[in-house]
């Protein structure tokens, strides 16, 4: 049997206990780009369903933001219910954007 090396606790992963502590803050904008208008995105639906400017939630996105250290900053930005303007470009230190062929054009 193969005798194993007197560093092994150092060879080991963290535990449960180990904290991951940023060193500093950022602002992070997940985006998600506007739907083309297509029979699949149910664009022409919209008007029958009153307040509903949106059909698919960005889930993919959405893990991401809950994946950021609770310290930074995120912002959500759905364009199919309002567009990212200027202001919200200029605050973030960084934008993720994600999106589906149909979403080309936008990204």
């Amino acid at each position: 049997m193969k005798q194993l090396p007197d560093n092994q606790n150092e060879m080991m992963p963290p535990d449960s206990t180990f904290h991951f502590t940023p060193r500093h803050t950022r602002r992070v904008l997940c985006l998600f780009p506007e739907y083309a208008w297509s029979f699949a995105t149910f664009n022409y639906a919209f008007p029958l369903m009153g307040s509903v400017k949106a059909f698919m939630p960005p889930q993919g996105i959405l893990l991401i933001a809950a994946l950021a250290p609770a310290r930074w900053e995120v912002r959500f930005i759905d364009e199919n219910v309002r567009p990212a303007a200027e202001n919200d470009l200029l605050w973030a230190d960084v934008v993720f954007t994600t999106g589906m062929h149909i979403q080309r054009e936008q990204i």
